[in-house]
């Protein structure tokens, strides 16, 4: 029924937009009109162009081409004009037209030799009202990228790193160091064309081990990410639109190739593998375009270790077309994509004994996606309709083989249900075997519109929209003999496909408000986003709630100072993330505890009796993460030299995060010296044996809002124009960030290393101060980067300086709040429990540096990048990174630290047909 009523709702606002546009149809237009595309010399579109329509000296119409190169002039008048299109570096197009009927027309974009300041081999500052880096194909293409985890390089304080292979390659944004909070990637959003990439049922992961290949609750593995169908990639740090939501610290944007080009292939080779992919686009620039993708990776975390390997593979088939109406344009696209990556990893039999060891996670995902898209160009409120659709489904395997090996007699309990129970003697070597079956599928639907007016002299552009997501996964989940497990007993297998789906409804609006004041121009953009989640059981508190993120955005360009155009950005925000389906839907917890261990020499006669414990671990308490973050920003820009200064300032106190709860459990203590062996002639029966009644206060983790992250800073750019004489660029980039990361509430420990009379510490401490780490760094990125057109050269030499990074403990005094003994009494810590032969070991102690801050001083890396056109079908480049390294030697709570680094090169050959 909820997803009836879901469908309802969204069919009367579809019937309303659709009653918009029949009126906006409907409108008489007897008036001209003048439409086109603008695209280079290789047919790729180009975005904001600016087109000028005059009528001899006097201007009648101007327009800028929108991101697939289209503009379009309307109510025109009948007569002969000339048609100016202008791009700095590019020669500008003059052309003669007689008006004298409705016309579309095609513009093909010259480079010119004169102006070279058109190629960008950087990120770029997007003058907006938050902070947002765009990275186009150029600078992907001068980059030379093995996977999207290395574009991260080009925003500022970021650092060049090698490519990652043999674990999930995560996301951070503004962040110093890494804090290894699952949040940093978690609360990053990818959206691609306006899709997202969904990672939340993605519960690959194995119990009770430590597996950096596995991404589950950690957002989005890059490694999956291909760069080579990319058009343009936009980041955006700041206070995200209201129409993306389920983030908390920024979003990728990424769009890619939807025009005609010619057929290229990449060939790229380096130390830790090789890439291959080609593509193309056919069709009509004002027509219908397909376009093609291939692409393939084979990379190794070390050039010398054959037996760990990654490769990924990913097709892609995209079409789009474009219909000129009589009052506007209809644009409609579909997109079918399918990725596969294989990480393996395998013993080498020469070196361990244990040759059968092997790790294997296959991953493979098909996706299908389209939408349309109206926009109206004959006047009225109504400027533009779009909707999304989209649907996935992921096929993702771990394999594992393993040869556990034990050092003493270890019973593994093997019952799914609770009470008592005897166990099973493991042998002392066995091959143990474990499958965990995810597969994910994913539902998005999306729907906005688009509303332009003015009133009292304000200019209102609405943005208003509907956004359904559904997600299951229907895997058959972790699949292994209980009689002989890999890991711990905390789990058991579980089949993913009994979890209920979850469903995500949101629906938002802003409205960005533009006013003249003289010379000064003030937008304001207010929005709010409304999310619930629908399918969820009643004891869940975010059952039947509505969540709401308002944001609000403006820019004020403010008037010229001399030659100097300056404008402040700023913005205030919430953005709020969901729990995943694994918070949401945790394994059930089994604590096993041994009531009789009695090992005799005749295995006959061994007996192991266990009791044990399952309860739902689901915090029904959990509830959505969010970020409330602020941000200003100094823009100023003359003759070419554009520089901004950003500060920023985010505080989430109620973050995901695994904590330690508490319970009690009752057993039996059986007296192993009840038992005649002399008289043995099976196992000893429990009835004839003493025992006494014991307690155990037991400490589990579950899922919480348990994390508090605290994040400022300072951000700055600054590039120059191209030097006439030098054909060169500088560009400079850094930031400062200071990153804070604590629980958020009380913790509860227990000393499990102190043993009384042979019998753990019976009390669990509570303490409430800050436990986590406040870290810093300070980096400067210096970049010149030299494009020589008639020799179609670009080379760019950079020095990425880290000033320095720090991390030092937050302090605290190691004494408890309060503890709780085995009746389960909460009781206040006293000066008098710090002598108590028993409670005084609750105090926590540390060494006498612990708490100092521990610097790592300057170090400062080289990197040397080149690209070269033979001709117009071959482009050669090659890279090394660290060419040169400065790390100067430095001491430590007085021991010396030597740094070493060693260079990443590689070369590719691109082919143009």
């Amino acid at each position: 029924m909820w997803l009836i009523r879901i469908g309802m709702k969204a069919g009367c606002i579809l019937l309303i937009l659709m009653l918009l546009i029949t009126t906006a149809h409907a409108q008489d237009n007897s008036a001209l009109y003048l439409r086109g595309r603008v695209a280079d010399e290789d047919g790729n579109a180009m975005p904001s162009v600016v087109l000028g329509l005059a009528d001899g000296d006097v201007l009648k119409a101007g327009a800028v081409s929108d991101d697939n190169g289209f503009f379009a002039m309307e109510n025109l008048k009948a007569g002969r004009y000339v048609l100016t299109a202008t791009m700095l570096g590019y020669a500008t197009r003059r052309i003669d037209i007689e008006l004298s009927r409705n016309t579309n027309i095609t513009i093909d974009m010259q480079p010119d030799v004169r102006q070279v300041s058109e190629v960008i081999v950087t990120a770029s500052e997007v003058q907006g009202t938050t902070s947002v880096s765009r990275i186009d194909r150029t600078a992907m293409n001068h980059l030379q990228p093995t996977s999207f985890a290395e574009l991260l390089e080009l925003l500022p304080g970021g650092q060049s790193v090698d490519p990652v292979s043999n674990e999930a390659a995560l996301i951070s944004l503004r962040e110093a160091g890494s804090s290894g909070e699952l949040m940093s990637s978690l609360g990053v959003s990818f959206v691609v064309d306006g899709v997202g990439l969904d990672a939340d049922a993605n519960m690959q992961y194995v119990p009770n081990q430590s597996d950096e290949r596995t991404y589950a609750n950690k957002g989005v593995d890059m490694r999956n990410i291909s760069t080579d169908d990319i058009d343009h990639v936009e980041i955006v740090r700041g206070i995200a639109s209201v129409e993306h939501g389920n983030l908390t610290n920024g979003l990728v944007k990424i769009v890619r190739k939807y025009t005609k080009r010619r057929p290229e292939v990449r060939i790229k080779a380096d130390e830790y593998g090789k890439v291959f992919s080609g593509g193309a686009g056919w069709g009509r620039n004002d027509g219908p375009v397909l376009n093609a993708d291939i692409t393939y990776t084979d990379s190794k975390a070390d050039a010398r270790n054959q037996f760990e390997n990654y490769k990924r593979g990913s097709v892609s088939l995209r079409f789009n077309n474009t219909l000129s109406l009589t009052d506007g344009k209809l644009d409609y696209n579909a997109a079918i994509d399918y990725t596969g990556s294989f990480d393996t990893e395998k013993n080498d039999p020469e070196v361990n004994a244990s040759k059968d060891d092997s790790y294997k996670v296959r991953y493979q995902k098909l996706a299908l996606q389209g939408g349309v898209r109206w926009e109206n160009r004959s006047g009225g409120m109504l400027k533009k309709i779009q909707a999304n659709v989209a649907a996935s489904q992921a096929f993702d395997k771990i394999e594992q083989t393993k040869l556990v090996t034990l050092t003493t007699t270890t019973a593994i309990p093997n019952s799914m249900e609770a009470g008592e129970h005897d166990g099973e003697y493991l042998p002392y070597t066995y091959y143990a075997e474990m499958e965990i079956d995810g597969r994910p599928m994913t539902l998005h639907a999306k729907l906005t519109t688009n509303l332009s007016f003015e009133t009292a002299g304000l200019t209102h552009a609405v943005l208003a929209g509907v956004e359904l997501n559904v997600s299951k996964n229907y895997g058959d989940g972790r699949v292994y003999d209980i009689n002989r497990p890999i890991g711990g007993t905390y789990t058991r297998p579980r089949a993913y496909n009994d979890i209920p789906a979850r469903t995500e409804v949101s629906v938002f609006a802003e409205d960005a408000v533009s006013v003249q004041m003289g010379d000064n121009r003030l937008t304001i953009k207010p929005g709010v986003r409304l999310t619930q989640m629908f399918n969820l059981p009643d004891e869940h508190a975010m059952h039947g709630r509505i969540y709401a993120d308002p944001r609000l955005n403006l820019r004020w360009q403010l008037p010229a100072l001399g030659h100097w155009k300056l404008s402040v950005d700023g913005g205030v925000g919430l953005q709020t993330k969901l729990p995943t389906t694994a918070m949401l839907y945790p394994d059930k917890q089994y604590k096993d505890v041994v009531q009789l261990n009695y090992y005799h020499n005749n295995a006959a006669y061994r007996r192991i009796n266990l009791k044990t414990f399952v309860w739902d671990n689901t915090n029904y308490d959990l509830e959505p993460a969010g970020n409330l973050k602020a941000e200003i920003r100094l823009n100023a820009e003359r003759s070419g030299h554009k520089m901004s200064v950003t500060y920023f300032n985010e505080h989430m106190d109620d973050g995901f995060r695994s904590v330690y709860n508490w319970n009690i459990l009752h057993y039996k203590s059986y007296d192993n010296s009840s038992v005649d062996a002399s008289a043995l002639t099976s196992q000893p029966d429990l009835a004839d044996m003493t025992y006494t009644n014991d307690t155990l206060l037991n400490l589990y983790s579950m899922w919480s809002n348990g994390l508090e992250v605290r994040k400022s800073g300072v951000e700055f750019q600054y590039s120059s124009p191209r030097m006439a004489r030098l054909h060169t660029r500088l560009t400079v980039n850094g930031a400062w960030f200071k990153t804070v990361t604590c629980n958020s509430g009380e913790q509860y420990e227990q000393p499990y290393t102190i043993i009384i009379n042979g019998k753990p510490l019976g009390y669990i401490g509570i303490y409430d101060w800050e436990d986590g780490y406040e870290r810093q760094q300070f980096s400067t990125n210096f970049m010149t980067d030299t494009y020589i057109d008639r020799l179609k050269l670009i080379v760019s030499l950079s020095m990425q300086c880290m000033w320095f990074t720090s991390r030092q403990p937050l302090y605290n005094n190691g004494v408890p709040k309060a503890y709780i003994n085995k009746a389960g009494e909460r009781i206040d810590y006293t000066e008098a429990d710090r002598s108590d032969a028993y409670l005084q070991w609750l105090v926590q102690t540390y060494s006498g540096s612990y708490f100092d801050k521990y610097t790592v001083p300057f170090c400062a890396n080289f990197n040397l990048k080149a690209n070269k056109m033979i001709g117009r079908h071959i482009g050669v480049a090659l890279f090394v990174n660290r060419i040169l390294s400065i790390s100067p030697d430095y001491h430590n709570n007085g021991q010396l630290v030597r740094r070493q680094t060693t260079p990443y090169f590689g070369m590719e050959m691109n082919i143009k047909i």
